[in-house]
């Protein structure tokens, strides 16, 4: 499967022409050789080109300008900022392009592979790696240096994100505390077999593999081999039949037809996962802002009275509740159970769910409110949502203070961030 371009330097050897050699440094009390000057300067506009920094392209005279130092800073500041150790690509000096160096060598390779439709992701800040490799440790960075799922995938999440107004503390929240149950690597994944799929499973007489899923009426699955076909997919692990035509059908994609684009395709992967929370997010937001429940209440009993069903399904819920709780204490007046069934229709996970989402709540209550979070989060005024921003506002590091909202904190945010 083709992964998104990784939002940092990965190829610190990409091969370069004699002509793009460079010299010596190209920055602010550098030589500013001329021939140097002009390589940068084409380099940057492939960089410009391809989407990953905005603005308009450089005269490429070689001449060294105001222009080209701000343009330099731009990228120095967005993709060494994400990374966990600049110097191995050659950012010794911020506002500096160091000769033939990784951060060199990349810009040639935009300009070399970016093809018609191919989009470069944004950076990823030091503080949401931070975060994302807290919450989902098996898609961080080897100590061999070899990139992890994080590298890869969160550019592509956090844009999504923000293109369906999910850009917020609680919403990423979700999706990475979900992405650490359904795909721990931080990578989509194929559902592999199990004794809740397979029949027999691990036996002499073990049946097809996902046999247990051909006849499922309530994933809409019509026999074999539907059960392989429309198994668990993808960042969200996307399972059955009904689902694959009902989130085909929003993102409009047919994967009823096409399947494996839900592992596969990377646009695909990383919409059905936000989708999902689309779909859910006023049911999400409010768990987030209510206790859990772990007991019927009169209203209930009186609602329901004539529905003994509905009564036991409850009860079963609350039972499940009780018990969560029991293992984690401190969950700050918030239904995160239903918040996890919400995504899963189930409480399948909701212990590793309930963990890393605890893990993202500590990182940024233990950070300056009125500095990091007021960059992780969305920069909308007044977070551009309807019941983001309490009346009256709250303090900073509770839950509800809303940074777009306070004044306190309108100033220019630095550039690269999300």
């Amino acid at each position: 499967m083709a992964e998104p371009k990784a939002a940092k330097i990965l190829n610190p050897k990409w091969p370069l022409s004699p002509d793009q050699w460079m010299r010596s440094p190209v920055g602010p009390g550098q030589a500013n050789d001329p021939r140097d000057v002009l390589n940068v300067q084409k380099g940057l506009n492939a960089v410009i080109r391809s989407g990953f920094l905005q603005g308009l392209e450089l005269p490429e005279d070689g001449e060294y300008s105001p222009w080209l130092s701000f343009a330099i800073q731009e990228l120095t500041n967005k993709v060494a900022f994400g990374a966990a150790d600049p110097h191995a690509m050659g950012v010794t000096h911020w506002g500096i392009i160091e000769p033939n160096s990784a951060l060199y060598r990349w810009m040639w390779e935009i300009g070399s592979t970016l093809g018609e439709n191919q989009a470069v992701e944004p950076g990823i800040t030091k503080e949401m790696y931070d975060l994302a490799a807290l919450m989902v440790p098996g898609g961080a960075t080897g100590k061999n240096g070899v990139p992890g799922g994080i590298e890869h995938w969160l550019g592509p999440i956090l844009e999504e994100l923000r293109a369906q107004e999910l850009a917020d503390r609680d919403m990423l929240l979700m999706a990475l505390a979900t992405i650490a149950v359904e795909a721990s690597r931080f990578r989509p994944e194929l559902e592999g077999k199990s004794k809740y799929n397979t029949s027999n499973f691990g036996t002499s007489k073990e049946g097809k593999p996902f046999d247990l899923y051909d006849e499922r009426a309530n994933l809409g699955n019509i026999g074999s081999p539907d059960g392989k076909t429309f198994r668990g997919s993808g960042l969200v692990q996307l399972t059955g039949r009904n689902n694959f035509k009902s989130i085909g059908d929003e993102i409009g994609e047919d994967l009823i037809k096409n399947p494996a684009k839900a592992n596969d395709d990377p646009r695909v992967v990383v919409r059905i996962l936000v989708r999902y929370l689309k779909d859910h997010e006023t049911r999400i937001r409010n768990d987030l802002r209510s206790p859990t429940p772990t007991e019927l209440t009169d209203a209930e009993r009186n609602k329901y009275k004539k529905n003994p069903k509905k009564i036991a399904a409850l009860q079963t819920i609350y039972s499940q509740n009780a018990a969560l709780l029991s293992r984690h204490r401190d969950l700050k007046g918030m239904n995160l159970a239903d918040a996890r069934r919400a995504v899963n229709g189930g409480i399948n996970g909701a212990d590793a769910f309930i963990d890393a989402f605890m893990r993202g709540e500590d990182f940024f209550r233990k950070q300056d409110e009125r500095d990091i979070v007021a960059r992780i989060v969305s920069t909308w005024p007044a977070c551009g949502l309807p019941n983001m921003c309490a009346e009256p506002q709250r303090p900073p590091g509770t839950r509800g203070y809303c940074p777009a909202a306070d004044n306190s904190l309108r100033t220019p945010l630095l550039t690269g961030l999300w």
